[in-house]
């Protein structure tokens, strides 16, 4: 997507494209979105979410209303050494990677409107916030994002960066990992997705299938999404005709 086409204001982000959260300009009707939007997920997310991010966001007491960057980074900061940065959307991989490689998550500013609410194109703060941020409170998880962050630097350098966006893809939007409980999501994709998890099998397809629409069609966000969308309902369908699945 090309600046032009995407839906931040970028008329007043800073050269790292980062921006003010301006928490006040956020409506009453926005915080509602948002708690509709947590409440529905934290229905689900406890049935497959890894048991990380669970505990991460039972501590963060952000379920009311949109959460204010600054108060969220000062907790942050306190436990991995990492803070959140407010931006207009998404921003070019030398910012992203520049932010990551200084422990700087970018979030999304923007709330999608409530005609969006089981679908967006780009993500706003609750894909971002809901799905990203509790995980950077865990020391493993967090330092591997610094190190991605490097890495993506270099990565630039050498040409490589489609090589780093399929890892990202794999692990940080769609990633699975084997628990005591069994398979559990930690990709934020999972975690702010509806209808994937349910049961823990829609899951594991979510996540294959997404992994290789992702390298099929180079990770176009909005082909991928609609693509993969396409495949796991196919899918989905298919299996539980056949294996009741």
């Amino acid at each position: 997507m090309s600046k032009a086409q995407l839906r931040g204001d970028y008329s007043r982000a800073a050269p790292d494209y980062s921006v003010e959260q301006d928490w006040g300009r956020y409506s009453a009707e926005e915080h509602a979105l948002y708690r509709r939007l947590f409440e529905r997920q934290a229905r689900l997310v406890p049935k497959y979410a890894c048991p990380e991010w669970i505990a991460a966001i039972a501590g963060l007491d952000s379920s009311r209303e949109i959460p204010k960057f600054h108060e969220i980074s000062q907790k942050l900061k306190s436990r991995t050494g990492w803070e959140i940065v407010a931006v207009p959307g998404l921003i070019p991989d030398d910012a992203f990677f520049t932010h990551l490689a200084n422990r700087r998550f970018p979030v999304t500013v923007w709330l999608r409107k409530p005609e969006e609410f089981d679908y967006i194109v780009e993500p706003d703060v609750f894909h971002d916030f809901f799905g990203h941020v509790p995980l950077l409170f865990d020391r493993v998880y967090a330092d591997h994002l610094h190190e991605y962050g490097k890495g993506g630097l270099k990565a630039m350098r050498l040409d490589a960066v489609n090589m780093l966006a399929r890892l990202y893809w794999y692990t940080i939007e769609f990633g699975l990992v084997k628990t005591k409980s069994g398979i559990r999501a930690y990709g934020a994709g999972l975690l702010t997705k509806t209808g994937w998890g349910e049961p823990l099998t829609g899951l594991l397809f979510a996540a294959v299938i997404c992994a290789a629409v992702g390298y099929i069609t180079s990770f176009m966000i909005v082909r991928l999404q609609h693509l993969a969308l396409i495949m796991i309902t196919t899918l989905a369908f298919l299996l539980v005709r056949r294996y009741g699945l």
